[in-house]
């Protein structure tokens, strides 16, 4: 991705910072402001989508609010420790609530996928038979070109979404199989 990023990442895991509790949560706290920003625009979307379905709304609401709760929570989930007598910070441990804003994260994208999958699905023109349904689904066809794009936004953001809870998932797995 940006090299720019992937170097001030870099440079601030391994720099010297001592305080090494402070720093934890300092450094944790713009992955909770990233994680609750992204899924807020998604709520915005599924807002957009069904403005007039108050009980979808207020569903996807409160999976918001799960998301976010995870993400603060999971900045009080790291700790590290000095090296020694030196300003460099090891990890001590994660506890294992952390782990839920990923669990909560997967849950909310995943019925995101799905409620806008469906929404999207009943702008196809033609007879809303099951077969033109997963034809849609899988190929875009018969779809108005706007509602396509969109579709298609969705599918790449959960193919990711899903590449990326399986990475995390198996990284999880090997390292408590290990000890870790």
């Amino acid at each position: 991705s940006n090299p720019f990023c992937t170097n001030v990442l870099l440079l601030v895991t391994v720099a010297p910072v001592g305080h090494c509790s402070e720093y934890d949560k300092t450094s944790a706290a713009p992955l909770a402001v990233a994680i609750t920003t992204s899924a807020v625009l998604f709520f915005f979307r599924i807002k957009a989508v069904f403005h007039n379905n108050r009980g979808v709304i207020g569903v996807y609401f409160i999976l918001w609010l799960s998301v976010a709760g995870t993400a603060v929570t999971s900045v009080f989930s790291v700790s590290s420790l000095p090296i020694g007598p030196t300003n460099y910070c090891m990890d001590a441990e994660e506890k294992h609530f952390g782990f839920s804003v990923l669990v909560a994260l997967l849950a909310h994208d995943t019925l995101v996928f799905a409620a806008m999958s469906y929404r999207l699905l009943c702008n196809s023109p033609q007879n809303p038979t099951l077969r033109s349904r997963i034809s849609a689904f899988c190929f875009r066809r018969s779809l108005p070109k706007f509602t396509s794009i969109i579709f298609k936004d969705n599918q790449r953001y959960y193919a990711y979404v899903g590449m990326t809870a399986s990475s995390v998932c198996r990284t999880h797995v090997c390292l408590q199989h290990h000890g870790w």
